[in-house]
């Protein structure tokens, strides 16, 4: 990539933006703020799915993969109370151990794909 394009890059796009949202919806309350900001804004983004991440937070006893759960199902509850059915993919079960060691989910499949 040249260096004009990575200044480009940099720019507001203009009109519609496609996009995933990646949240731990159950960890903290900002999360629903995020998903209802995009939700109702569709001539900015077009949201292609939510993606349920793990977390993990000192105040909380759950961890990695009950997290992501937790949050996945949190998602589907926000979603089901505004009528919509935008896709949602569930995150990794944990968190990497290294930058060398992959882990599966459905949302990097999705992601990928």
């Amino acid at each position: 990539m040249t260096d004009k394009q990575r200044i480009k890059n940099l720019n507001v796009p203009d009109g519609i933006v496609d996009c995933v949202l990646d949240t731990d919806a159950y960890n903290e309350v900002d999360d629903q703020y995020a998903i209802a900001y995009i939700l109702r804004s569709p001539e900015r983004v077009n949201l292609k799915a939510i993606y349920a991440a793990p977390f993990s937070n000192p105040k909380s006893q759950y961890k990695g993969g009950m997290g992501m759960e937790l949050s996945y199902n949190e998602i589907k509850r926000i979603l089901t109370l505004v009528k919509k059915d935008t896709p949602v993919y569930r995150g990794s079960n944990g968190f990497l151990s290294n930058e060398n060691t992959l882990m599966y989910s459905e949302a990097a499949e999705h992601l990928a794909k």
